[in-house]
């Protein structure tokens, strides 16, 4: 293998990674965590291992700070397992909560070593109790607002099945699951850097005469208050379980019979029928107090069908809609018509996208059979095990996790991210409403590409963007459609609908052979690469997105044409038939749906949208390298992968990796023959390792500008359109220097 190919092979995976998106500095991340603001900054937190790009025990809490929700700091874990202890073999998800000054804390933390400044941190917090009251576990009491984490802390069994995997349905009958909490060693830190953990659980056990195939992922229902008497209230998703099924119940005790007997019929089939035979559900349980004395409430609702509604339900949420007022004071907002539906309740149920209901909350209960839903969070085939920060000054904020998925390019050091925040509304005819950050736009950098209106004839194909690097952007633009497209002009061109859309082509390059294989004569010297593309359709008669992702996408497109040019020769007339075939079905948005005539590895995925025939469609397209968030002016949001891989740069025979793969520029650079491969790989390894190579990659990302490729393209197909208002900039790393302690 010669230099260039082996540096091409190190660097390929920064060419998916995102830059822009939290995530870990390596390894797998999954669930958000615990969204938090405190002293001026906002905290969000992970599940993560550090060790592995997979799943697996041991999972720790990473942790990132930020002043603006746009720009992040990495922090060291902020939990980890302690052998011997409750989360010896993980900290899994859960939320926070900030206490009341006056909360009385644990007796084990109430005396903490002045020694050290951890312990004088914690002292600083916290009073001798003086009431001294019915809880003999308390003997101090907090002097300020104090954050509080609530998680799961699991031990795997020791007689589990070593062959089952650890899915959703699966996970209880592997480990004890247990509920834990843990305080700031300081909370005069606005960092939280560090954090002490309460040894013994605040929850135990699950209710006893209810088989459950999971108890895990606290979130806090309510906050103690006038009007609640002063109660904390929080669920814990679960599903419940045939007991005559014999498999473990969830907990430290099984109430299930035969359990051998059980095994050697369903043994390590994640899907079998059995395990499958189980309805989702949430635990609500009340306290006066964080640290003890929880009582078991009752069930804040059940799955009323397991294969739409889950036969398990993990990350549960719940939080009551602030109503989108469009520039309105919010008193001249009028939900009359929608009182039932205020809050959102949202669940993962094993599989993407996560759902949710919209309806009416109060003092423990969902009802379920009233709320409107379920329906998926969102339209892509990511999207997993949400979080939300509520009443922040900012608005209700989302977070999920966006998974990857079989990428054809090699290996990674990375595996996942957090989605962007999402700010939440609910509207007057009572839809759910997502839309990212005003901020955002902060992260924009360097040329702005603008057009105030693009007007494009049926059939026609044109490149926008101009020099804006299309592997880290954000495009809003808003497809016009002229009036009677979908019936006269679209009749005229031979179709029965008109769509409009935008296309990112997949790359083609050449793979530079070894010495020996390009040897003259070896016709085997290269292999071409094709790597995915997307191409995003709107249908105005049907009000459908559609999105197509996958090898060779977009590639009839000529890459070469002049930028600026409008063309009529790129055949984008089976992308077009394929968003007939989607359209057409029930499941495209679960990401299930292939269009034979498109190939095997083309996923399709799309949904409704709140819109009336012919009306215009605002379109805000989110590029951030492999991952592609799309929100809908009706505020809906498509989030997926494309692995666009290694791009042509100058020529034939050369591939692209990137300089600097956290973005501070535009910077990406061909590499050919003569590239000197310790120089690269000393390059391309900078940004999110090195805390002071910054200048230098944005002088070298400078000096390389002109190599990047251009590639968006807007078409319509059945009638004409107008693209308004399209504006495209390259975007920036959100991460600025680390703070590793």
């Amino acid at each position: 293998m010669g230099a260039a190919e082996a540096s091409c092979r190190r660097q390929a995976p920064l060419v998916d990674r995102p830059i822009f998106h939290v995530s870990s500095r390596s390894g797998w991340i999954n669930d958000p965590n615990a969204p938090l603001f405190w002293k001026g900054r906002y905290h969000l937190f992970y599940q993560h291992v550090a060790a592995s790009t997979r799943w697996s025990w041991g999972l720790s809490w990473g942790h990132a700070s930020s002043s603006d929700l746009i720009h992040w700091q990495h922090h060291t874990p902020a939990l980890s397992p302690s052998p011997h202890t409750p989360d010896a073999d993980g900290c899994f998800s859960g939320c926070a909560a900030i206490l009341p000054a006056g909360s009385p804390l644990p007796q084990v933390l109430s005396t903490p070593s002045n020694t050290t400044p951890l312990g004088q941190g914690l002292a600083a917090a916290t009073a001798a109790s003086s009431g001294g009251g019915d809880n003999a576990n308390s003997a101090a009491v907090t002097t300020e607002d104090m954050p509080v984490l609530l998680y799961t802390g699991v031990v795997k069994r020791p007689d589990a099945s070593a062959g089952l995997r650890p899915t959703s349905l699966c996970v209880s009958e592997l480990c004890v699951e247990q509920q834990m909490a843990a305080i700031p060693a300081d909370t005069g830190d606005p960092y939280l850097r560090h954090w002490v953990k309460v040894p013994q659980p605040w929850l135990s056990n699950p209710p006893q005469d209810v088989c459950l195939n999971c108890f895990r992922d606290p979130f806090v229902l309510e906050s103690p208050s006038e009007a609640n008497q002063h109660t904390w209230r929080i669920m814990i998703g679960a599903g419940i379980r045939d007991p005559n099924t014999g498999l473990t119940c969830a907990g430290l005790t099984t109430c299930s019979p035969g359990k051998p007997e059980c095994d050697a019929v369903v043994g390590n089939d994640v899907r079998h029928p059995l395990r499958l035979a189980a309805v989702g559900t949430a635990l609500v349980y009340k306290s006066k107090d964080v640290f003890s004395g929880w009582e078991f409430e009752g069930h804040l609702c059940t799955a009323l069908d397991r294969d739409t509604d889950g036969a398990v339900w993990e990350c549960p949420l719940m939080m009551e809609l602030p109503p989108l007022t469009a520039g309105k004071q919010q008193t001249d907002f009028d939900l009359s018509s929608q009182t039932a539906h205020t809050h959102l309740f949202c669940v993962s149920m094993g599989r993407s996208p996560a759902i949710y209901w919209l309806g009416k909350y109060s003092t423990g209960k969902f009802d379920l059979a009233a709320a409107a839903g379920p329906f998926p969070l969102d339209m892509g085939d990511l999207l997993y095990a949400p979080n939300v920060l509520a009443n922040s000054k900012d608005g209700a904020i989302l977070w999920g996790w966006l998974s990857e998925l079989p990428n054809p390019g090699g290996t990674h050091d990375y595996a996942g991210c957090i989605s962007l925040p999402r700010l939440l509304h609910i509207t007057a005819d009572g839809h759910l409403h997502q839309q990212p950050l005003p901020q955002l736009t902060s992260l924009q950098t360097g040329p702005t590409y603008t057009e105030a209106a693009i007007e494009l004839e049926p059939g026609t194909v044109r490149h926008i963007g101009g020099t804006v690097a299309t592997s880290y952007f954000d495009l809003e633009l808003t497809l016009q459609p002229h009036q009677h497209t979908t019936s006269t002009a679209a009749a005229q061109h031979g179709s029965k609908t008109c769509t409009a859309g935008l296309v990112l082509p997949a790359w083609t390059a050449q793979k530079p052979s070894s010495s020996a294989s390009s040897a003259p004569g070896n016709s085997a010297a290269a292999q071409k690469i094709v790597g995915q593309g997307v191409v995003i359709l709107y249908d105005f008669n049907s009000c459908r997105l559609t999105v197509l992702v996958g090898d060779g996408v977009g590639q009839e497109i000529n890459v070469a044409m002049p930028p600026e040019s409008v063309t009529t020769s790129a055949d984008l007339g089976r992308y077009t038939a394929a968003a007939a075939v989607a359209a057409a079905s029930t499941s495209c948005s679960k990401g299930q749906q292939h269009a034979s005539h498109l190939g095997d590895n083309v996923r399709i995925l799309g949904g409704q949208l709140h819109c009336r025939p012919d009306d215009p469609v605002k379109l805000r397209i989110l590029m951030d390298y492999s991952l592609l968030e799309v929100f809908t002016g009706d505020g809906q949001v498509l989030s997926t992968r494309v692995y666009r891989g290694l791009w042509p740069a100058g020529g034939e025979g050369e591939l692209n990796p990137t300089l600097d793969p956290v973005g501070i520029t535009a910077g990406e650079v061909g590499v050919g023959p003569d590239v000197n491969a310790s120089e690269l790989e000393s390059a391309g390894t900078r940004g999110l390792t090195d805390e002071g190579g910054g200048s230098e990659a944005a002088a070298a990302g400078k000096e390389v500008a002109d190599a990047v490729p251009r590639g968006c393209y807007v078409f319509v197909d059945g009638g004409r359109v107008t693209a308004q208002g399209v504006s495209m900039s390259a975007m920036q790393t959100a991460w600025v220097d680390d703070m590793l302690n």
